[in-house]
Parts: C-alpha cells; structure tokens; sequence
C-alpha cells in the first residue's frame, strides 16, 4: 500500500492529478481485460450466460490454448463416428498402411521430450485449466496399472488430465524403461504419483489387487477427490472430464462396481477356494471401479475390510474380481455406497456404466474384427460408432499397433465435446444415471471431504 501511494504521489508530481487519474483508471481497465481473457482455472467461469455468446477472434484464440486441439487429419473420424462404411473401411486401410510406418513414440523419445517439461507441455498439448467450475469443484483419483505401450498409456493420461485431479500411474516391475519415462512425466506434474513400490504384476493374481491398494494408498492423503476410478494403460475415455464428474455427481456416493450376485459360486468356493466365512457371502465381478471415497476409506482403513481381504489373499486367483465386488454387495457390513438391491450386472437393469467391455459371450454388442485377448474384444475403429452412443464413461481396450486411427478419433471427439461444454453447447443428459437401481437402493452415508 506504501509502494502505491508512493508511485501516486510521484504520478501527481510529474503528469498533474486529472492526467494522473485517467491513467490510473487506464490501467484498472486494462487488467480487467487481462484477468477476463488470460487467467486460466477456476478462470474462465461465468455466470452471465452462454459462453457462445462471447466467441470472438480473441476468444478462438483463448480457446486454442485452453483446450489444444486434437484433429486426425487422414480420415473423416465424424463419418466414421456416424456410421459410414465406406468411412470405416478406408479407416482400417490407413491403420494397415500406419502398421508398417513405425510412427509411435518410443521411450527415448519420451525421455527426449520430457528433458524440458515446458516443451513437453506444449508439444503434447496438456489441458492446464479446470475449464469449469463444477470440474474444479469435483476432484476424481484416478490409478493407471501400466505393463506395456509407453505411447498408449502416456495418451490415456493426456485425455484425462486436469490439474485438479490426482494420478497414481503404477509401472510393472518388469517394465524398466517405461517406468523412467512416467517419473520423468510425473516431474513435471504436481498432481501426478508414481509409488517407489513397484511389483510384477500379472493376470489373475493377488498382484492386481495390491496394486490398486497401493494407489489408493498413494492417493488417500489428497482430500479434496471425491471419487475414484482405476484404469490400465489400454483404456481410453469415452466421456469428457465434465461429463464424468456430471455422471458421478449423479451417484450421489453410490459405487459403480460389477457383480454377479445371484450366481453364489457355492461349489467354485467350496471346492476350489478356501470357503469363506459365515458372516459375508463371496461375490465375484470385475476389477473396475468408481467408488466414492467414503468406500476408499473403507476399503483402506476398515477392520472388516481388512479380514475379508485376509480370506481374498488365499483364493488362488482373481482377487481383484472379489475383494470390491465382495464389499460392494454385501449391504449388512454398511460399506458407505454399496448396494442394497439384488440385481446381477447386465446391460438393462444394473449396467456397469464405468466401462465399455464386449466379451466374447456378450450378446449386447459385437467386435467389429473379431480379435480378442483374455475373452475381451480388441477395440478398433468400427467399434466406434457403439461405443460412442453407450453410457460407459470408458472403455477396454486398444492396442495401437492393431488400430492407431480408433485413439486418434476418440481423441478428436473427445476435443470438440471439451470445447462444446466448455461452449455451454453441449450436455450430457444425466436423468439416465440418476436413475440407476445402484442410485436408489445403496447404503447412504455421505462422501467423506
């Protein structure tokens, strides 16, 4: 205040008090306009109306920077989007044609580009703002399991990165050159974890599970997340940050997680497993999740917790499948979010809205080439059009030496769906998640701050 009035009086001194005055306000003005068109999250919020409405030249210019654009330039990715075959077909010519090229970024190329973390920004177009102030508001964790293809899990990251959110990314333990690249990605991210604990981690064992432990672990102490969501490396979204946050507030705390309630597996644990205790009954689902974080602290810090994963530790396999499904679907334990219904997962009356997954005995949908790995469809571009009407917020999984064009169209999708929420142009219909059986019958107890 000192410094001011010092500058005023020289101002007064030098230029006179009504010349001084016009500058003064001059300057006011001008950092009015700077605040309104540069400052970056939980920035660019307003609340007088339509964004539209405020597209200008200067504005396309702010929007460029606030969401670098992502155009796949060698086909027409919203034909294929629509439906177009003839668009489909020279999509998998191009993906053959890209088989051969050799263009995906290898690990020295990474830890070339990371060398300068203001470059690595730039060159692979990070978003740097909430864009919102509902995303802002709504931090989600999220944990990548990572055992291969640097550039796939590197660009599932950027799809999803905000800088309000919170990463742990867990490389394999037989992945050394990976795991360089995404501790030299994480320095340049204050919100982005890589544990020193790393493991071999392999299909169908306790590995999986303790994984994902490690990473809730990882990022507990962060309280601002209200949700939390576990990935691989081979996943990619197939919602916007806002879109996810919009489906997740609409859980109002309820878990999404798969489960086979009905089929008890009575013989699978009599005869194969060791036989639970009497006092909760085994479910098997999925590994994939997005669970509050009251249901991480359970998992995390409960003693009930603790003993059912005591037992999952001596099943022989699929223990990721069990330990969450388990604690979701068994209402008595009073595990905050979990389901209280009796409902199998399927497509129509209890879908598993976290993940797009076609198995090879699903009936719901089709694999556009037929390829699968562990009984789960390999996602290409004629998939896309489905994929893009589900009400999945993910979907598994890609590999890009088989499709490089599927990612690169998802990616161009998911830009022009940011920009259009951020545009007030665009929003997703929520009432379809409000309504889930999983909403209305859950334990409320509400999402720990």
């Amino acid at each position: 205040m000192k410094r001011f009035n010092r500058s005023y009086l020289k101002c007064l001194h030098w230029r006179g008090p009504q010349r001084c005055t016009i500058l003064l306000l001059s300057g006011c003005f001008i950092l009015i306009l700077l605040s309104f068109f540069l400052l970056p999250s939980p920035d660019v919020y307003s609340e007088f109306g339509p964004r539209s409405q405020l597209v200008s030249n200067k504005f396309e210019s702010l929007l460029l920077e606030l969401i670098p654009p992502r155009l796949e330039s060698r086909v027409d990715c919203s034909a294929i989007i629509n439906g177009n075959m003839q668009e489909i077909d020279k999509a998998k010519q191009v993906s053959m044609h890209l088989k051969n090229t050799h263009e995906e970024l290898t690990t020295e190329s990474y830890l070339e580009l990371t060398s300068n973390c203001l470059e690595f920004l730039e060159i692979r177009g990070y978003l740097k703002s909430s864009l919102s102030r509902d995303e802002f508001e709504f931090s989600i964790a999220y944990s990548i399991l990572i055992t291969e293809d640097v550039e796939m899990a590197e660009r599932l990251l950027r799809a999803i990165y905000r800088p309000q959110n919170y990463y742990c990314i867990h490389v394999d333990s037989k992945s050394d050159a990976i795991y360089k690249v995404f501790l030299a990605i994480a320095s340049c991210f204050n919100n982005v974890f890589i544990p020193e604990r790393r493991l071999k981690m392999t299909w169908g064992t306790f590995s999986i599970l303790e994984a994902e432990l490690i990473c809730m672990e990882t990022l507990w102490p962060f309280a601002r997340w209200k949700y939390f969501i576990n990935l691989t490396g081979k996943e990619f979204p197939l919602k916007t940050n806002l879109d996810i946050v919009k489906v997740l507030q609409s859980l109002n705390g309820a878990n999404d997680i798969h489960a086979n309630i009905r089929e008890t597996y009575t013989e699978r644990w009599r005869y194969h497993f060791h036989y639970p205790p009497p006092w909760f009954r085994p479910v098997k689902g999925s590994v994939h999740i997005a669970a509050s974080r009251s249901f991480v602290d359970f998992v995390l810090h409960n003693e009930t917790a603790a003993k059912i994963l005591s037992w999952v530790k001596t099943l022989p396999k699929f223990h990721d499948e069990v330990f969450f499904s388990t604690l979701n679907h068994n209402p008595h334990l009073m595990v905050p979010g979990s389901y209280t219904g009796d409902l199998d997962t399927d497509e129509i009356t209890k879908p598993h809205v976290s993940r797009y997954k076609v198995w090879n005995t699903s009936s719901h949908y089709f694999c556009a080439t037929n390829r699968w790995e562990k009984y789960i469809c390999i996602l290409t571009t004629g998939d896309l059009p489905l994929m893009l009407r589900s009400i999945h917020l993910f979907a598994n999984k890609f590999y890009l030496q088989e499709d490089r064009i599927v990612v690169s169209c998802l990616e161009e999708w998911i830009y022009n769906a940011t920009k259009d929420g951020f545009l007030e142009t665009r929003q997703i219909d929520i009432s379809y998640y409000e309504n889930l059986d999983i909403v209305k019958n859950q334990i409320r107890i509400p999402i720990t701050s």
